[in-house]
């Protein structure tokens, strides 16, 4: 069993990627006793964790309506997306 990860705080990019790598583990490990959109949820929540990390490491503020495309917005140079604000 591996330990558990370092915790940073709440407002620090690595703190978001281990809860998001914590929730992969969770939707990796199938059983027949687990509901297959449990697994699904975590997967979600897996992704949208990582995406958190990336908005805080950004300095991006959040929650916001994004026209368009997120993965676009998040590609962009963070210039570009600083000089949006």
């Amino acid at each position: 069993m591996n330990a558990t990860p370092k915790r940073y705080p709440p407002d620090d990019p690595r703190e978001w990627l281990n809860r998001g790598q914590s929730s992969l583990v969770l939707a990796e490990h199938m059983t027949e006793d687990v509901y297959l959109e449990d697994l699904g949820f975590n997967a979600q929540q897996a992704g949208e964790k990582a995406v958190k990390a990336l908005l805080i490491h950004r300095e991006i503020e959040y929650p916001f309506e994004i026209p368009g495309d997120v993965v676009a917005v998040a590609a962009e140079p963070v210039s570009a997306v600083n000089d949006a604000s």
